[in-house]
């Protein structure tokens, strides 16, 4: 069973300021990147638990190609996923953790 997959605002203005970056570098960089995404989600939408917890039962897959990981909870209640950050790997976590903690 597919779960609905929301994107927390925080996550939204994350992808959007990623995909500018790339844009900026290469032209159709960003589109790239978004295909990545894409295909990250689907993954999480069809079996959300296939990663594992890293923090307060947040869970993160990395994407393909890109050095950027897509954080995100599991509403088993409402067959929901919550994406609620992507950020590049080499950030600070107390990023991802600080926004674990608002939704908490």
């Amino acid at each position: 069973m597919s779960y609905v997959v929301l994107i927390e605002k925080d996550a939204e203005k994350d992808i959007d300021e990623i995909i500018a970056w790339y844009e900026k570098e290469q032209a159709g960089l960003g589109n790239s990147f978004i295909k990545y995404f894409e295909s990250a989600i689907r993954i999480i939408a069809n079996n959300p638990n296939i990663f594992q917890a890293v923090y307060r039962d947040a869970r993160h897959v990395m994407l393909e190609k890109f050095p950027y990981s897509v954080y995100y909870y599991i509403n088993e209640i409402k067959k929901e996923i919550i994406i609620y950050t992507v950020i590049h790997q080499h950030r600070n976590q107390k990023i991802w953790k600080r926004r674990t903690n608002k939704l908490k």
